[in-house]
């Protein structure tokens, strides 16, 4: 696999997408506006400064209001998302936007059945925890209680990770192919990761979760200027976005079979 073209065209495609129509980078801009606002409704990046945070001045129906915001403009976003994952040498337009959403919602199913083994073990966790608490917690620690929830964390952790593996392929067969259980496909995308390269997928993986970390410094650094970070953060967000959705697919590509007709 040569890394250094799949990157290099990643680059060049963001920066087509983002600047070659400015248009397609304010609509991403405005897609995650909500989820840049919530925290300044609840005052998280106050409390640091606090004693104590003060549940009851928070204006909870902003914060419903952004919330149900957020999640449409995530479907919108996740839309946008398939259709890079679709190829294609041009960034691909902001248009048929009911189709958009449905993409959206399609792409969020797919990874919610990835993910779903992992909810399940996290939420029996909570649960054990919880009905520890309800029943009083000894004086002393509970190795018994400790040892299943260090095991339960970890086995979640193992699944998150094979989500991610299997899921990122996943989505994009959904995308190439039309079809929810396309993404959902074990064999079809076990197949598809043997073409590609067990090897060469993990050091793709490898370098995307690189540029990933790398982009979270600069936006960590830049999210605590005094009153316009969150704003300079949501200007930059779409690069990560676009660029990891492009560098994803060029990596598909390399292990793709013709995809059957949706």
């Amino acid at each position: 696999m040569n890394f250094e073209a799949i990157l290099n065209d990643s680059v060049n495609f963001t920066r087509d997408m983002l600047l070659g129509d400015r248009t397609r980078w304010v609509v991403l801009i405005l897609l995650g506006l909500p989820g840049a606002l919530l925290p300044l409704v609840l005052g998280i990046n106050h409390m640091t400064a606090r004693s104590s945070f003060h549940w009851e001045q928070v204006h909870w129906d902003q914060v419903a209001v952004l919330v149900v915001l957020m999640l449409l403009a995530s479907f919108f976003l996740s839309g946008y998302i398939v259709r890079i994952y679709r190829g294609g040498a041009t960034p691909p337009p902001f248009d048929r936007w009911a189709g958009l959403f449905v993409d959206g919602i399609k792409l969020c199913i797919v990874w919610l059945i990835w993910m779903l083994p992992a909810l399940i073990v996290m939420l029996i966790a909570l649960v054990s925890l919880f009905g520890a608490v309800v029943n009083g917690a000894p004086a002393s620690p509970n190795l018994a209680l400790l040892g299943v929830m260090l095991l339960l964390m970890l086995v979640a952790l193992i699944l998150v990770l094979t989500a991610v593996i299997f899921g990122t392929i996943g989505a994009i067969r959904y995308a190439r192919t039309g079809g929810v259980m396309e993404g959902v496909n074990y064999r079809g995308i076990l197949d598809t990761i043997h073409r590609i390269g067990w090897w060469d997928y993990i050091i793709a993986g490898i370098v995307l979760t690189v540029i990933a970390l790398i982009f979270t410094i600069i936006t960590a650094v830049l999210g605590i200027v005094p009153f316009i970070g969150w704003a300079l953060v949501l200007i930059i967000t779409p690069v990560m976005t676009v660029l990891s959705a492009r560098f994803l697919s060029l990596v598909y590509d390399t292990g793709a079979l013709p995809a059957p007709a949706a």
